[in-house]
C-alpha cells in the first residue's frame, strides 16, 4: 500500500466518539502494542460524522482531498501524533497538519498494530489477495489465540520460492518485489507480516519457509 491510497464512504449520521467505538470492534485497542498510539487523535467525540475517509497515513495531500471530499473523519492506519506535541508550532510537520485538521473540523481515528493484531485486520487482507486460505495468527496471543502478530498458511502442494514471489507479485499489481533466499527452496508455510517483518526473520523461520512483508529495514 502507498500513502497516497484512500477511499471515501457516506455513513449515516453518527457521532465521532461512535466511529471511533466502532473500529475498536473491529480492531480492539487492547491489541496494540504498548509503544503504539490508537483511538481518536484530533477532534470532539460529540461532533457528528456522515463522511468518512480511509488512508494508509495522514500527509498534507491526504488533508487537502478529504478537505476537497467534504470528509468529517478520517481513519488512518498509522498514527499521526506518536510523542506529545510540546507545542503547536505551524512550522513543525505534525502541527501543521494537526490544525489543518482542526480548522478543517475533521476528526482523526488511528488503527495501527491492532489492525495487525486483530483476528481480520491487515495480515488477513493480505493474504487474501495473494490468494492464501490463513491457518490463524503467526504468533498467537496467549489470551486470545484468534488474534496475535501476523498470519500463516500452508499451501496444498510444495511451490517453488522463486514461482511464489512472482505470482504474489502479479496478483499485486506491483512492478517489482525484492526476493532474497534460494530460489529453488520449495514452501509449504507461508508467513504474512503486512507492516515491518525484518526483526521477526529468525522466530518465523521455525513456523514458515517463506516469509512476506512490507519492508525488511
Amino acid at each position: 500500500m502507498m500513502a497516497r491510497a484512500k477511499r471515501v464512504a457516506d455513513l449515516p449520521s453518527l457521532t465521532v466518539a461512535e466511529l471511533a467505538r466502532a473500529v475498536g470492534e473491529i480492531a480492539p485497542p487492547a491489541l496494540a502494542e504498548e509503544w503504539d498510539r490508537v483511538g481518536l487523535q484530533v477532534g470532539d467525540p460529540s461532533a457528528r460524522v456522515g463522511r468518512v475517509m480511509t488512508c494508509l497515513e495522514l500527509s498534507p495531500p491526504t488533508l487537502e482531498e478529504a478537505i476537497e471530499r467534504r470528509a468529517d473523519a478520517i481513519v488512518a492506519h498509522h498514527p499521526l501524533i506518536f510523542r506529545p506535541l510540546e507545542s503547536m508550532n505551524l512550522a513543525q510537520p505534525v502541527a501543521r497538519l494537526v490544525a489543518g485538521l482542526l480548522k478543517g473540523g475533521i476528526a482523526l481515528i488511528a488503527a495501527h498494530t491492532n489492525l495487525d493484531a486483530a483476528a481480520w485486520g491487515t495480515n488477513q487482507v493480505l493474504a487474501a489477495a495473494l490468494g492464501l486460505t490463513v491457518e490463524g495468527p503467526l504468533f498467537p496471543r496467549e489470551e486470545d489465540p484468534t488474534t496475535g502478530l501476523g498470519c500463516q498458511a500452508r499451501l496444498d502442494k510444495p511451490e517453488r520460492a522463486d514461482r511464489l514471489a512472482e505470482g504474489f507479485r502479479q496478483r499485486l499489481g506491483l512492478p517489482g518485489v525484492r526476493f532474497a533466499g534460494p530460489p529453488d527452496r520449495k514452501v509449504r508455510r507461508v508467513g504474512i507480516i503486512s507492516g515491518s517483518g525484518g526483526s521477526f526473520v529468525a522466530p518465523v523461520a521455525c513456523r514458515a519457509e517463506l516469509l512476506v512483508t512490507g519492508e525488511m529495514n
